[in-house]
C-alpha cells in the first residue's frame, strides 16, 4: 500500500479517537456538573421540593387537625435481656398542639405519652414513678416538641409547614445515603438548644421527609466532678424517626409507618429500643379536644 495511503487512513483513525474523546469527555463534564447542581440546592430549594411531595399548599393548610391510629410493636434492651411488647398507637395534632400516645399491657410499661398543648410539653409518668428513657429524652430536649419536629409530616405542627415563624436556623448539608439510597441532609438548629444536633433527611428523588435525626452528648464531668477519672465515658444519646411506606392519605401523601430509635451509650452499658407504628386509620379536621393535648 502506497505510504500516503496509511497516512491518509492514520490521520482518519486519529480524527475518529479526538472526537470519540471529546464526545465521552463533554458527556462526562455534563455529569459532573449534573452532579455537582444537585449537591448544591439550597435549603430552601429542599424544602419547597419536600412540601410539595406531601400535597398542594392548600391542601396541606386544609388539614388543620389530624388524628391517625395504629398498632405498635416495642422492642425494649434495657438490660441483657430483650422485651417485645404490642398495643395500640395514636397520634394528635391542631396546630402547634401534638400528641403521640401507645398503650401496652405491662405493669412496668404500661404506656408512653407526650404531647404539646402549644406552650407546655406533657411527658407521661410511669406507674412505678419515674419516666421512661424516651420520656426522659423528650423532657430533657424540649425544643423537639416545642418545634413540632416529633412526628414529622404526620403532625400538623411540622416546622417546615411554615418555617417563617419558628425562630430556627435551616441549612443544607450536602449529600447522604440511607439504606443505599441518596437522601438530601438539612441541618435545622432552634435558638437555646445546648449541644443538641438535629438532621432532617429527604429521599433525593421524591423529597419525603425520609428520617429525623436528634443527637447529644452527657460528659462524664459535667456537673462539676472535677476529679472524674479519665478512663470514665461520656454518655452518649441518639433518637432516629424513620417514616416509610408512604400513601396517598385524604389529599395529602403520608408515611403510614413510623420507626422511633432510641440509642443510650453509657459507660457501663447500652441501651437500645425501637417503637414501629403502623398507622391504619387517618381522619382530617375532627374537632380535637384541647385537653387531649395537655395529659
Amino acid at each position: 500500500m502506497p505510504s500516503n495511503n496509511k497516512a491518509t487512513i492514520n490521520r482518519r483513525m486519529f480524527s475518529v479517537g479526538l472526537l470519540l474523546i471529546c464526545g465521552l469527555s463533554l458527556i462526562f463534564s455534563s455529569v459532573l456538573a449534573h452532579s455537582s447542581a444537585v449537591d448544591k440546592l439550597t435549603s430552601d430549594e429542599v424544602v419547597a421540593k419536600h412540601l410539595a411531595s406531601i400535597g398542594s399548599t392548600e391542601d396541606i393548610a386544609a388539614a388543620h387537625t389530624r388524628v391517625a391510629t395504629g398498632a405498635t410493636q416495642a422492642r425494649l434492651r434495657l438490660t441483657n435481656t430483650a422485651v417485645e411488647l404490642s398495643g395500640p398507637a395514636q397520634l394528635a395534632s391542631d396546630g402547634d398542639k401534638f400528641l403521640l400516645a401507645m398503650v401496652f399491657q405491662s405493669n412496668n410499661y404500661p404506656h408512653e405519652k407526650a404531647s404539646f398543648d402549644g406552650e407546655n410539653q406533657v411527658i407521661g409518668v410511669l406507674t412505678q414513678g419515674g419516666r421512661s428513657p424516651l420520656g426522659n429524652f423528650l423532657s430533657s430536649q424540649p425544643s423537639l416538641m416545642k418545634h413540632g419536629l416529633i412526628g414529622g409530616v404526620l403532625s400538623s405542627a411540622w416546622p417546615l409547614y411554615n418555617l417563617a415563624k419558628r425562630n430556627a436556623k435551616l441549612s443544607y448539608s450536602g449529600m447522604d445515603k440511607i439504606d443505599g439510597k441518596p437522601v438530601h441532609r438539612l441541618k435545622y438548629v432552634p435558638r437555646n438548644t445546648g449541644d443538641l444536633i438535629i438532621n432532617l433527611y429527604f429521599d433525593a428523588t421524591t423529597f419525603q421527609h425520609v428520617r429525623s435525626q436528634y443527637e447529644y452528648v452527657v460528659s462524664a464531668r459535667q456537673g462539676g466532678v472535677a476529679e472524674a477519672s479519665a478512663s470514665q465515658r461520656d454518655t452518649r444519646y441518639k433518637l432516629v424517626e424513620e417514616f416509610t411506606d408512604f400513601q396517598a392519605t385524604g389529599k395529602l401523601m403520608l408515611p403510614h409507618t413510623y420507626t422511633i430509635d432510641l440509642t443510650i451509650e453509657a459507660p457501663n452499658r447500652t441501651q437500645t429500643m425501637q417503637w414501629t407504628i403502623n398507622l391504619q386509620q387517618f381522619a382530617f379536621n375532627e374537632t380535637i379536644d384541647p385537653k387531649v393535648f395537655k395529659g
